[in-house]
């Protein structure tokens, strides 16, 4: 991991996929531990290779993957849209 990928996943995007992602645990009625960043090193550097870490209190987990373009991209109305109903899927999977 580079610094680059260490400062995407604390960058503006990253905080907005987290917003997102809190937003919908609360409209679906999930009650979540707090969620975290990970990172793949074996991915290239295009693919979906950051991961948001979520976990129901159920013990239910997932792992909703993220490339650096779409962390990006996320502070713009098309991909913050597109970075929703990503997170919202996952989370359904979850209920």
């Amino acid at each position: 991991m580079n610094t680059d990928d260490m400062l995407i996943e604390k960058s503006e995007g990253a905080k907005q996929i987290e917003k997102l992602c809190n937003d919908i645990t609360v409209e679906l009625g999930l009650d979540l531990v707090p969620v975290y960043w990970s990172f793949e090193f074996v991915k290239s550097p295009e693919s979906e290779r950051h991961i948001l870490n979520v976990e129901a209190k159920n013990g239910m987990t997932t792992e909703i993957r993220f490339s650096r373009a779409e962390i990006e991209a996320c502070t713009t109305s098309p991909g913050k849209e597109r970075t929703e109903e990503k997170i919202r899927m996952e989370l359904e999977g979850l209920l």
